[in-house]
């Protein structure tokens, strides 16, 4: 499934749904949650519904979502727009940490330069959220935004039931939206050419620590720690390799085993 040009939900607002279905993307925040399940839910919750775009980034050595949202805002913002077309959304919220700096002068950088360009049919607002690992996690993200304390709770209803201002609300991540955004653009097929059929696609990983060329390098799937490690990381006397991808993906943990004998000490810290 393809469009030759971006897509806007008209006249078949399930398309990209079961484009995102087919494509197996799953969220980039950390739990790995099917998006085209997660969209399909929001979207038969009931009309206006609300998308919120996560980009708070809790983790402390993860820098993936913030360097996105700084660098590539108007991916970001095209996928947080086309997920509120595609479950039916008339609010659309972009959140980041309040010390995130760049990402707000770059955030309302874009939205000024497509408010001018008029490119959007739906207002973005952005929020300033509080530090902390917690604070990110969707229900925690919810509850602040609903002027509660950013705290998660397991009790349902969940915000894809009931969320901001008790409406059904779309919480996701703004690297998967991101994807979405791509996957929109050139289509499933395109997206599935990577990865596995476990984990499709590509995910951004943060490399800090005692790495040879710190930053954020983007990988598939497929790759495994021992082949990324040689490559990017160098171990020494004084400190622990880290790879924060934010919450470590499945992905990840299914071949940290596989990476013990070229980076023993990386594995047993991932599968501990």
């Amino acid at each position: 499934m393809r469009w030759g040009g971006r897509y806007r939900g008209k006249g078949d607002p399930s398309g990209l749904v079961g484009a995102v279905e087919l494509s197996g993307l799953r969220g980039r925040g950390g739990a790995g949650f099917p998006t085209g399940r997660k969209l399909r839910a929001v979207a038969e919750a009931g009309p206006r519904t609300v998308v919120v775009a996560n980009g708070t980034e809790g983790e402390p050595a993860s820098a993936k979502d913030k360097l996105l949202m700084t660098c590539c805002p108007h991916l970001v913002l095209d996928g947080a727009l086309l997920a509120a077309e595609a479950v039916g959304a008339n609010e659309v919220m972009v959140c980041f940490d309040t010390q995130a700096h760049g990402v707000r002068a770059s955030l309302h950088r874009a939205l000024a330069e497509r408010a001018s360009a008029g490119l959007d049919h739906l207002a973005v607002s952005l929020a300033e959220c509080p530090s902390g690992y917690v604070a990110g996690e969707e229900s925690a993200l919810v509850h602040w935004l609903n002027r509660g304390a950013p705290i998660p709770t397991a009790v349902p209803p969940r915000p894809f039931q009931r969320g901001v201002h008790g409406r059904p609300t779309l919480v996701q991540n703004v690297e998967t939206l991101a994807h979405l955004a791509l996957i929109a653009r050139f289509g499933d097929d395109w997206f599935r050419a990577l990865g596995t059929a476990e984990e499709s696609g590509s995910t951004l990983l943060t490399l800090s620590g005692a790495v040879r060329w710190p930053g954020v390098i983007a990988c598939d799937g497929s790759a495994l720690c021992a082949e990324l490690f040689p490559e990017w990381v160098s171990l020494d006397d004084w400190g622990y390799p880290i790879i924060d991808p934010g919450p470590v993906p499945p992905w990840l943990l299914v071949h940290a085993r596989r990476a013990a004998a070229a980076c023993p000490t990386l594995a047993l810290r991932l599968e501990g």
